[in-house]
């Protein structure tokens, strides 16, 4: 006897459970339309927020960072080992070139033995620092991959601040090129030291004192009561008042460039772009230097 279930001529003469299947499938499938749906619109999400939650959720795993005497203790500390190192180097400079001053033709040689020593002392007691608490010191000092958006931007700024920089100093009577730059150009080339030169002023320098002021000290001090615009203000105000080989006008300056690299760094939370930015800025110093003694000298 047939089976009527599997009967063709009973199931067409009875359409109902085809129906309930039909019904039953469509919902079946529009269920998980539905939660395929909900899965992209979740990973479109997740993909959009990553760059700008990334740091946020990573950083969130790590302990909160020193504290504002803590930071500045450390910063003063990694300043002065540094310092000593400088001293040391003047100290055997002066052995080896009795009867010589420190200045003059000397300046520039010594200062870039000074600065290529003394720098990764400084940076590797900054790293400690930060591997004491309980942080991966690239992470806590802000070296994270570079965003092109914001290098573009960075470079944008550089090109309309520094020619403007220049013009206003050039109406106000200053010269473009301060004579320690001269100096140290002039004093490294005739003791053939210009690649190093170079590379001091375009990667040493530029590094050392970014990651100080926007890596380290901006970490502890925007965590701190003094907040992300105090940091930036003051990270700015002593980086600039370093500077002490220049006149005011060229210090007002680096203060109000401090400023943009501060806000770069807090916008981008990157350290390697104010690194770059800093590099690309010495740079043009470098190159009004030589205009200044090439052509207009």
């Amino acid at each position: 006897m047939p089976n009527p279930a599997l009967d063709v001529t009973v199931w067409r003469s009875n359409p109902a459970p085809i129906s309930a299947l039909g019904r039953a499938g469509v919902e079946l499938i529009k269920k998980w339309a539905c939660t395929l749906d909900r899965m992209g619109r979740d990973r479109g999400a997740a993909t959009a927020s990553k760059r700008g939650k990334m740091a946020v959720y990573s950083e969130a795993r790590y302990p909160h960072p020193w504290g504002f005497w803590a930071t500045t203790g450390w910063a003063l500390l990694s300043f002065t080992a540094a310092m000593l190192v400088a001293m040391g180097c003047a100290a055997v400079w002066r052995s080896l070139h009795p009867g010589q001053t420190l200045t003059g033709a000397l300046s520039g040689p010594l200062l870039l033995v000074c600065t290529a020593a003394a720098a990764p002392v400084q940076i590797g007691l900054l790293a400690l620092a930060a591997r004491l608490r309980h942080w991966p010191a690239g992470k806590y000092l802000g070296l994270t991959p570079l965003q092109g958006r914001w290098f573009a931007l960075g470079v944008v700024c550089l090109v309309i601040a520094l020619p403007t920089l220049d013009l206003l100093t050039h109406l106000i009577g200053e010269p473009i090129a301060s004579s320690f730059q001269i100096e140290s150009y002039v004093s490294a080339r005739a003791a053939g030291w210009l690649p190093l030169l170079w590379l001091t002023f375009a990667v040493i320098a530029p590094a050392a004192e970014e990651i100080t002021f926007r890596g380290f000290l901006y970490r502890g001090w925007a965590a701190s009561r003094l907040g992300i615009f105090g940091a930036i203000l003051l990270t700015s105000a002593i980086w600039s008042l370093l500077h002490i080989q220049y006149d005011w006008v060229i210090i007002l300056q680096i203060f109000g460039i401090g400023l943009m690299l501060g806000c770069f760094r807090w916008l981008s939370g990157s350290t390697s772009l104010t690194i770059i930015l800093h590099a690309l800025m010495n740079l043009w110093g470098l190159l009004e230097t030589i205009v200044t003694i090439e052509w207009l000298s």
